[in-house]
């Protein structure tokens, strides 16, 4: 079934016949336009710059200088999360990670080896997601260095080349593909990598610290979100409150030192 890799030394490997993956950018401006059918209003280019819980609600004030009032306020600003709550008594123990991705290219001739399918390798530390063509992208799946979310700094090449060199282990095509470009992006991480979701304020809800894997919780997580902002929320979501770290109360996650896969 995988002709194209060397499973030398692996004694358990999981198939998923219906996993995938999804284009990140054309997953975000399918989300918006869906948001948008369904009432939302977008204030692009403008950041907030202040939160304030009042009597009947909430005011998110943006650098533009427009107060933008709400019954019920959700924060779900990733890696500013925790600095847009602080002003408000709430201090979350989010961190921020800077995470790199290299982009490969395979070589024409091994058109024939090429990966076809998401692959994860929990030893060497890394994934790789096919695109169109012959390209690649490789990413690492255990924890990186601490990030300003307001300064990133793009990819070096020796890391670029470092997550190539630890995919190409179990593919001969891949040893003989080369690096063309990649990028630097965050993470908003937890102490136990898990969702810090709940109520944070009489009219304030936080949802963050999903650690590098909430993009394929979102479908049943943004669900679950919903019902808690409607008064409605699932009792089971209660494990993934704020406050379970002031009680010691972490939740498991991960495999090893994977715990982006939690």
């Amino acid at each position: 079934r995988l002709p194209g890799l060397d499973l030398d030394g692996v004694a358990v490997a999981v198939w998923e016949a219906d996993a995938g993956y999804a284009d990140p950018y054309a997953a975000t401006v399918g989300l918006a336009a869906a948001a948008r059918r369904h009432g939302a209003v977008f204030h692009p280019h403008r950041p907030v710059v202040a939160l304030a819980e009042e009597s009947r609600g909430a005011a998110v004030t943006t650098s533009d200088g427009v107060v933008h009032r709400a019954g019920r306020l959700l924060v779900a600003a990733g890696p500013w999360t925790a600095a847009l709550l602080r002003p408000l008594g709430v201090d979350l123990p989010l961190t921020v990670e800077r995470h790199v991705v290299a982009v490969s290219e395979h070589e024409p001739a091994d058109a024939g080896g090429l990966v076809p399918h998401v692959l994860i390798d929990l030893p060497g530390g890394y994934y790789t997601t096919p695109q169109p063509r012959t390209q690649y992208l490789t990413g690492g799946v255990v924890p990186a260095s601490a990030a300003d979310p307001d300064d990133v700094p793009g990819p070096r090449p020796d890391e670029l080349e470092a997550l190539a060199a630890a995919s190409a282990v179990r593919s001969a095509a891949r040893r003989r593909a080369r690096v063309t470009g990649g990028w630097a992006s965050l993470y908003d991480v937890s102490p136990d990598w898990q969702p810090v979701t709940g109520q944070v304020g009489e009219h304030v809800y936080v949802d963050a610290g999903t650690s590098g894997h909430g993009f394929k919780l979102a479908p049943a997580w943004g669900d679950h979100v919903a019902r808690l902002l409607l008064g409605d929320p699932d009792p089971r979501l209660a494990a993934f409150g704020p406050g379970r770290f002031a009680t010691g109360a972490k939740l498991a996650a991960g495999f090893g030192t994977a715990r982006i896969l939690g």
